[in-house]
């Protein structure tokens, strides 16, 4: 069943742009840019097929197909989800490319390493479950979960981006090429992947609690 709901979200609820969206993991090759931004388009990504769904009624068209709201919950979650970990993938031969190629230091904030893909993962916890919390109290108010949730996302950016000039630890070993503090770059890697999963299934448990609330 949820092999075909999500069969129904890639066929019929993305959004073109999130394909584009997707190319600019390549942003990483570009020097001295703050490459939280990437993460923020792919935030964007998920806003507009919420909104597209909104105009086209995506949520009552699926509200009459023989599927609980749970599974709704869970299939919109998920694919989003896949949609965020295919942005990370994304950067990895980018992130490669650049190191090898055309490697120097990012004056902006955080350079183009692994703690970057960690970032990625938090980033993207914080932005669900916000905005899902809130989009599935009111599936038409698409545009205040997306201001709410947007809020918190871009806040930890900037703590993010910030902290690569501020901080010794974050400057010293988490802001440096993968070759220094590897190890711990990885462990902080897989932290960031289990907060991710763990997130998202406090994220489908809270939204379904709201959706079930609603009078569609």
């Amino acid at each position: 069943m949820m092999k075909n709901i999500l069969y129904k979200e890639f066929k019929l609820a993305i959004h073109p742009s999130t394909y584009i969206f997707l190319l600019l993991s390549s942003m990483v090759l570009i020097p001295n840019y703050p490459y939280m931004v990437i993460f923020f388009y792919s935030i964007l990504g998920v806003f507009f097929i919420s909104l597209n769904g909104r105009e086209t009624k995506d949520i009552y068209y699926s509200m009459l197909l023989p599927i609980d709201r749970s599974e709704l919950v869970k299939s919109r979650i998920l694919f989003v989800s896949l949609i965020e970990t295919a942005q990370i993938l994304l950067l990895v031969p980018f992130i490669i490319i650049k190191n090898i190629f055309i490697y120097s230091p990012n004056l902006a904030g955080l350079d183009a390493n692994i703690s970057l893909l960690a970032m990625g993962f938090l980033i993207y916890s914080i932005y669900n479950y916000v905005f899902f919390t809130n989009y599935y109290k009111n599936v038409n108010k698409v545009g205040y979960s997306f201001f709410i949730a947007s809020i918190f996302s871009t806040i930890l950016m900037i703590i993010i981006e910030s902290s690569t000039h501020i901080v010794p630890f974050v400057m010293n070993y988490i802001d440096t090429p993968d070759s220094i503090f590897l190890f711990g770059k990885l462990i902080l890697l897989f932290i960031s992947i289990m907060i991710f999963c763990v997130s998202n299934i406090f994220t489908y448990r809270k939204s379904v609690k709201e959706f079930k609330k609603v009078d569609l």
